[in-house]
C-alpha cells in the first residue's frame, strides 16, 4: 500500500468529479474495474488544494492538473490488541428500501453507532471519540443535483482482528469513496 500527497490545481479541486478523474490519471494503463485508490481532501486555497491518497499501486508523476508531491510505501504490521489513532472522513447513511436511496444520519448518536457497526468485529472504538460535521459536498450527475453529508471521525481504536482490519483499511469504509470518503488513516497511539 502507498500513501501519497497530491496537489490539484484550482480548476480541478472545486469539482468532485474532476478530482476523481485527475487522481485516476496518476495510474495510467490501469484498466481495472476497481478504483486503485482512496483519498481525502486535506487543504484548499485559491491556488488549488492538497489531497492525501492511499493506493494499492505506486502512482506516477502527475501533470499540471494533479502534481504528485510525495509518495511512500506504508507497511502496517498490526496485531490484535494494538491501539491506534485514527482519522476518517465518511458519509454515514442508511439505505431506504422503498425509494432505493441513501439518507444521511444527522444525529451524533446515530453517526457514532454507524461507525461502531462498520468497525465491528475488526476493531473496537475507544470512548470517547470525536465526530465533526463537515460542509456538504454538492454535485450534479446527469443534470440532477446531489448532496453528500460527511463527517470526520477521530479518536483511538483497538484492533481485534488484524487481517480483517487491514482489509477494511484497504477497501475503505462506507459509501461515497469517489467523493473523498472512506479512507481510514491510522497511526500508533
Amino acid at each position: 500500500m502507498y500513501l501519497s500527497k497530491v496537489h490539484l490545481s484550482e480548476n480541478f479541486f472545486r469539482n468532485p468529479y474532476e478530482i476523481h478523474r485527475c487522481l485516476w490519471e496518476l495510474f495510467p494503463g490501469n484498466d481495472q474495474a476497481a478504483r486503485p485508490f482512496l483519498y481525502r481532501l486535506e487543504t484548499g486555497s485559491q491556488n488549488g488544494g492538497n489531497i492525501l491518497m492511499q493506493s494499492n499501486m505506486r502512482p506516477v508523476e502527475g501533470s499540471e492538473k494533479a502534481r504528485l508531491l510525495a509518495s511512500r510505501s506504508a507497511d502496517y504490521r498490526l496485531e490484535a490488541g494494538h491501539r491506534l489513532r485514527f482519522l476518517l472522513c465518511a458519509n454515514p447513511t442508511k439505505r431506504l428500501n422503498v425509494e432505493r436511496c441513501r439518507v444521511p444520519f444527522i444525529r451524533e448518536d446515530e453517526q457514532k453507532e454507524w461507525l461502531n457497526r462498520k468497525m465491528a468485529p475488526s476493531a473496537r472504538l475507544m470512548a470517547p471519540f470525536n465526530v465533526e460535521n463537515n460542509r456538504p459536498i454538492y454535485f450534479r450527475r446527469n443534470n440532477q443535483p446531489g448532496k453528500i453529508v460527511t463527517v470526520t471521525y477521530s479518536g483511538i481504536l483497538e484492533v481485534q482482528d488484524a487481517a480483517g482490519f487491514m482489509e477494511m483499511v484497504r477497501k475503505g469504509i462506507g459509501p461515497a469513496k469517489a467523493f473523498g470518503c472512506g479512507m481510514l488513516s491510522i497511526a500508533r497511539a
